[in-house]
């Protein structure tokens, strides 16, 4: 279903005389200043998208459902890659319509998080309440926005005598140290 969607999409934009691929290229090799340059025409389309139908946005919807785990390309029997093409096609829909705030705030997650970090108790009790969890939900899209902890890493390793592994002190170890060694690294959701 997905496949035929996005072939009715390409008939379209090719009947309307725009070259996906060209469009697509331009996104790749777009420095950071082009991109600025483009963002009042992206808001401009993403304010107007109610008033202006474009089957882009029925095809976005539909992708939205993609789970992008390529059991579709296993199960078919000319391995139609739906997360291939999905990918190119939210390409170029984004490189039109802006994205969605969520998809900034979940983007930089893990650059916020050491700063959240230290405030954890204020964060905690800011998304703790109702309304926050309320204006979230509706307002982003997002629910059940997990509570930080205020466990501290590095105390806990010194707790451990476990050495954290900086670049300066995994210089300093031997050969043999580094065989011997395990190195845990950790992400914004560990």
């Amino acid at each position: 279903g997905r496949a035929s969607l996005m072939r009715e999409w390409l008939r379209l934009q090719s009947r309307a005389g725009i070259d996906v691929v060209d469009e697509s290229r331009q996104r790749q090799n777009e420095s950071t200043g082009q991109a600025l340059l483009r963002f009042p025409k992206r808001l401009i389309n993403t304010l107007s998208r109610q008033r202006h139908h474009d089957y882009s946005h029925e095809v976005y919807d539909a992708m939205a459902g993609c789970l992008a785990c390529k059991s579709c390309a296993g199960q078919c029997p000319i391995k139609v890659n739906v997360p291939q093409f999905r990918s190119q096609f939210l390409e170029v829909y984004h490189g039109r319509y802006l994205r969605p705030l969520r998809d900034y705030l979940i983007g930089h997650t893990e650059r916020m998080l050491p700063t959240l970090a230290t405030i954890a108790p204020v964060y905690n009790a800011v998304i703790g309440q109702r309304w926050v969890d309320a204006l979230m939900r509706k307002g982003l899209g997002i629910s059940d926005s997990p509570r930080l902890s205020r466990a501290s890493v590095k105390k806990q390793l010194r707790a451990w005598g476990v050495a954290e592994a900086t670049p300066t002190a995994l210089a300093r170890l031997t050969e043999q140290q580094r065989a011997q060694s395990v190195i845990v690294v950790q992400d914004a959701f560990t």
